[in-house]
């Protein structure tokens, strides 16, 4: 028997992240010839379609930031490669890429439990209860996933989730809770404890995580908190909003070469046209920080992005198809903020250095509405408190429904100081003008697992 995975598998990816963003390439899966493997391995069965789970996780995303967009022959300078904002929103699809594997594969198995009856609601499973058959509907499901990135598993992914099939999976090492909840408009919650954990009541003792979502699967939260002395904090959470058609990620990573916050959005558009997204994507470290906004579709994209980066603050303005047609920046505007940016002249041409000159014509439409994503719009207003005035730069907070909180069911987004008057910020559902986000420092403890403190540092209020 094998367990269901964990998420655990992520901790490859911080690595990876300040090479995505400073050399400006989102990476493929894989080289061609993994690529071309995937394909033939595919086969006319028909993917697993959950019943008592949301089927949704995430959007469909267009090809222009998922690197599936053809080059043509412009210079270097105006490749793909050298853009920002349209590498930030790439870099977000394949961190989500790794999510999504992870998440549908743990939602596939408890839903698959859920439907044959080993879990009802209103029970607590001890570790080793729940036994489930790996099937090759099952197989197929996940490898659907990776269509909504237009990607493809490897040929090491193949070899691994199908080795899965016939075998049994379930809770080996792990607890597993089953409610029905009436937090934040959820209507159930399931958590897997932690290895070691046992059953208390209803509840499991201890949490690595918790998924939540209402009957018409309209709403989705899965959050997931790892940790240990060896591979240091793994903490994030992906979700799903049905009634906006978002998708949103965030992850919080802590290891010995990297501590940083990593979140992203992405709504669809009412434009009608294919694979169009309204994106928001936040990253920070202790070397940059910068937040992007913009709209996409497979066609081309628009971003506006902030870089505070190495004592400058940075305005980035880009518009791309194939390639990146215009790329103009301003190093005097670090006072501005995304509700006044406009105001701020941004036209130094970044491309000039390589004797091009940057234009937008004919993709100029990318900017109209490029800001309509409900965590955009969404003026989101510190109360410069003391504690938070006293934060450095980079402060990664959890932003709670509940005061106080330290629970991860209580987490509605992720948030990212840029300076005293700004923090970069994701959340996961449609908020209500006037909401209150309490806004807790968000870091790592001893044991290096994730640690929320429990004192507010700030709200974060919303008006739209």
């Amino acid at each position: 028997m094998k367990l269901v995975m964990k998420i655990s598998k992520l901790t490859i990816i911080p690595v990876l992240l300040t090479l995505i963003i400073f050399s400006g390439c989102a990476k493929k899966e894989e080289s061609s010839s993994s690529s071309s493997s995937s394909s033939s391995s595919s086969s006319t069965t028909t993917g697993y379609t959950r019943t008592t789970m949301p089927a949704k996780t995430s959007v469909s995303l267009p090809s222009t930031l998922t690197s599936k967009a053809s080059s043509s022959s412009r210079t270097a300078y105006a490749a793909m490669s050298t853009s920002l904002g349209a590498g930030m929103a790439q870099s977000s699809v394949m961190m989500m890429k790794y999510m999504l594997v992870n998440v549908e594969l743990n939602m596939i198995i408890m839903d698959a439990a859920i439907s044959q009856s080993a879990m009802s609601i209103g029970n607590c499973y001890a570790a080793g209860a729940i036994k489930v058959n790996f099937t090759a509907e099952m197989f197929q499901g996940l490898k659907d996933v990776f269509s909504k990135v237009d990607a493809e598993m490897s040929t090491s992914e193949l070899s691994t989730y199908s080795a899965m099939v016939g075998t049994q999976m379930g809770n080996d090492d792990f607890p597993v809770s089953y409610v029905t909840t009436t937090d934040r408009g959820f209507e159930k919650k399931l958590t897997l404890g932690t290895e070691g954990a046992t059953c208390s009541g209803t509840a499991v003792s201890s949490i690595d995580e918790v998924m939540m979502w209402t009957d018409n699967g309209n709403k989705l939260q899965y959050t997931f908190d790892f940790g240990s002395s060896s591979e240091g904090v793994n903490f994030g959470t992906l979700a799903f909003d049905g009634v906006t058609s978002t998708g949103s990620f965030d992850m919080y990573m802590k290891n010995s070469s990297f501590d940083g916050l990593f979140s992203g959005s992405f709504t669809i558009c009412n434009s009608g046209t294919d694979d169009c997204v309204q994106f928001r994507t936040a990253m920070g470290d202790s070397n940059f920080k910068v937040e992007t906004r913009g709209k996409a579709d497979d066609n081309g994209g628009y971003a506006l992005s902030r870089l505070v980066y190495g004592g400058y603050n940075y305005w980035i303005k880009e518009h791309w198809d194939t390639t990146l047609k215009s790329s103009l920046a301003s190093v005097s505007c670090g006072n501005y903020t995304w509700d006044n940016v406009s105001n701020c002249s941004i036209n130094l041409d970044l491309l000039s250095s390589g004797g091009e000159t940057s234009s937008s014509t004919g993709l100029t439409s990318y900017e109209t509405d490029a800001g309509k994503i409900f965590s955009q719009t969404w003026k989101s207003t510190p109360g410069k408190t003391s504690a938070f005035l006293a934060d450095s730069v980079g402060q990664k907070y959890a932003l709670m429904t509940t005061a106080g909180s330290t629970n991860s069911y209580d987490i509605a987004g992720i948030g990212l100081k840029l300076d005293n008057s700004t923090v970069g910020f994701t959340i996961y559902f449609e908020p209500t003008s006037g909401d209150n986000l309490t806004m807790q420092d968000l870091s790592y403890s001893g044991s290096n697992t994730r640690s929320i403190s429990s004192t507010a540092v700030d709200n974060l209020t919303l008006t739209y």
